[in-house]
């Protein structure tokens, strides 16, 4: 497209875009590009076969804002800022933005935008879902739990010190925690240990991730797991250690972006709608909204009773290829602050 890319941090890719006037603002618009360690199980021809798949659409945000790149070059003349394009690793494990941060993606911007698919949702193909101004996505912090105990005879369990069990105990004990809250949402996703169904589990491992829309509840959950560990020996006989991996704060979607945002899209004549209710899930663009004012809008990929039924990080997930040029035009938007076209491009 003749642009000149440049990798930054450990895994991002980022390229610009100048405006004719060199003292205008510069805006960034991200796009995560990072795969989950699933194995797709879709029908596609192009489904992955290698135990990792875009199960979350990532593969469709980074065709999005490469369709935005290619527009905003054709319309190059009329930029009123220049248009940071930052194509990101590593959002599924939180780390990807605040590396970026790191490697100075952030220097010199303005506002930042970054747009998400949605699947199986009541909304057809291509309709813009809007957050509400302030927080929009929950504070998240990835852990490790690992228990070590001491192997015995299966029928002698008393001389081994169970670390499944102990495990085992600590999850029930906060997801209990978490639940008695109200405001935090507290998911063990991986749970191993063990060697053989005869004998006491020395090790075992659990890995999880917890969630508040207010970091201070965040804080309390972090306080809990390593309490749980510090007691775990005097409890089980094991010894539990808590390692803290990814995490980002609350993502806060700016008053004054989104509302400019929105007239566009009345101007454009794009639909959209502001859904009530919230969920758990987390974006690590958080890192960057703490710093400049930003956005994070979601469009619509698959309409659910359409033959879009699978949710976002299913085994079978499918998204509609339709909403390609949407989100195209949406990052053109996010960019300018003004329609340069009226209509989605053809994809």
């Amino acid at each position: 497209m003749g642009y000149s890319p440049r990798l930054v941090g450990k895994g991002g890719v980022v390229c610009t875009l100048k405006a004719v006037t060199s003292h205008a603002p510069t805006v960034l618009l991200r796009a995560d590009m990072d795969a989950l360690p699933l194995q797709e199980e879709s029908r596609l021809s192009f489904r992955a076969e290698n135990g990792n798949a875009h199960a979350c659409g990532h593969d469709m945000h980074t065709a999005m804002l490469l369709g935005a790149a290619a527009l905003l070059r054709a319309h190059q003349k009329e930029l009123p800022c220049h248009v940071r394009f930052f194509f990101q690793g590593a959002e599924e494990i939180l780390c990807g933005a605040r590396d970026g941060i790191d490697a100075g993606v952030l220097d010199g911007i303005a506002r930042a935008f970054m747009l998400h698919c949605a699947v199986a949702v009541p909304y057809p193909t291509g309709t813009v879902l809007l957050p509400h101004a302030g927080v929009g996505a929950p504070a998240s912090v990835f852990f490790d739990l690992t228990l070590a105990g001491e192997s015995a005879h299966a029928g002698m369990k008393s001389e081994g010190r169970d670390a499944l069990f102990a495990g085992a105990t600590l999850l029930c004990e906060a997801s209990a925690f978490a639940a008695r809250d109200g405001e935090i949402s507290f998911s063990v996703g991986k749970f191993s240990g063990g060697s053989a169904p005869n004998v006491v589990a020395a090790r075992a491992t659990l890995a999880g991730t917890f969630r508040a829309y207010r970091e201070e509840k965040a804080e309390e959950m972090r306080a809990h797991l390593l309490r749980l560990a510090k007691d775990a020996r005097e409890r089980f006989g094991v010894t539990a250690t808590v390692r803290f991996g990814g995490a980002c704060p609350p993502l806060v979607n700016d008053g004054e972006v989104l509302s400019a945002f929105t007239a566009l899209l009345k101007k454009a004549e794009i639909p959209f709608a502001s859904p009530d209710g919230r969920s758990f899930a987390a974006e690590d663009f958080a890192a960057i909204a703490a710093r400049v004012p930003a956005l994070a809008v979601a469009i619509t990929a698959g309409q659910r009773g359409h033959g879009y039924e699978h949710p976002l990080h299913h085994p079978k997930v499918i998204f509609d290829e339709d909403a390609l040029p949407y989100g195209a035009l949406l990052y053109t938007l996010g960019a300018l602050g003004k329609p340069i076209i009226t209509s989605p491009p053809t994809a």
